[in-house]
């Protein structure tokens, strides 16, 4: 009976859940970006950040300048047989 006390306090400390898997893998608790004021790309920095990754956020403004660098002259071709 001293057991099942036991047990039942444990689990009303964690929630109502235990804080382990199955497979005993501990789980931890996870802030989302809105529960922070941040952005999903923000969040997606600090996660590989915290892994010893390095980025930036660019809404891929490097690949389009070197598109319309390398592609400049088809796209402004002045041949009016294009057109």
């Amino acid at each position: 009976e001293k057991e099942d006390e036991d047990e039942e306090e444990e689990e009303n400390n964690n929630g109502g859940s235990s804080r382990e898997t199955e497979g005993g893998v501990p789980l931890r608790q996870v802030t989302w970006p809105h529960q922070r004021g941040g952005s999903v790309e923000d969040f997606a920095l600090e996660w590989y950040r915290s892994r010893g990754w390095d980025g930036v956020h660019s809404e891929n403004g490097p690949f389009l300048t070197l598109f319309m660098i390398l592609f400049w002259d088809v796209v402004f071709h002045p041949d009016e047989r294009i057109c």
